[in-house]
């Protein structure tokens, strides 16, 4: 892993570590936003798995009717969100990686009713990234592939959202820059 993606997802996830401390759904749903910017330009899976597992988690604790649920295990996902971090800050991308999806099974055992609700969570948490990556000027077939969704769930969903509409928000200078970056 790249230093500059090593260093903004540790950002991110320390960050949204007191977040989630502070039941803070804005500032997570902001770090998974700001993260998403090193999946679209250097198309890296971790990036990508941090902003989903960021956004879920804000669509998570952010419902309601399952606050006192999530409560029971917040400690839980407080504790992985801290040993990813200690496992990136040790170069130990592959405990890291196993680290989030302990997270993310951690999430599922809220309630047998919720994990049906947090399948669609993660779904559409998937698909809000995969119309990011799109905004940002990654072809809609490249970034369906990163995700693992179809470019019709893709294209549905940032058809919806204006998306489309507003083509690539980034200038051609700015996006030679990013190709030059890539090709290093």
């Amino acid at each position: 892993m790249e230093d500059k993606i090593k260093k903004d997802i540790l950002d991110v996830l320390i960050k949204s570590l007191e977040a989630v401390r502070n039941e803070d759904v804005k500032e997570i749903k902001e770090q998974s936003n700001h993260i998403i910017y090193d999946a679209s330009v250097y198309q890296d899976k971790n990036s990508i798995l941090v902003a989903v597992m960021i956004y879920s988690l804000s669509k998570i604790i952010e419902r309601i009717e399952i606050k006192e649920q999530i409560k029971l295990v917040l400690s839980k996902i407080k504790e992985h969100l801290q040993d990813a971090i200690n496992f990136l800050k040790k170069n130990d991308e592959n405990s890291f990686e196993n680290e989030l999806k302990h997270l993310s099974l951690e999430l599922t055992k809220l309630d047998p009713k919720l994990k049906i609700h947090i399948k669609e969570v993660f779904e559409k948490a998937r698909i809000n990234k995969a119309s990011r990556l799109y905004e940002h000027g990654i072809s809609a077939g490249r970034t369906a592939d990163l995700l693992g969704i179809s470019t019709w769930e893709l294209i549905d969903y940032s058809g919806g959202t204006g998306v489309a509409d507003k083509g690539v928000t980034k200038d051609v200078k700015e996006r030679i820059k990013i190709a030059r970056e890539l090709f290093k």
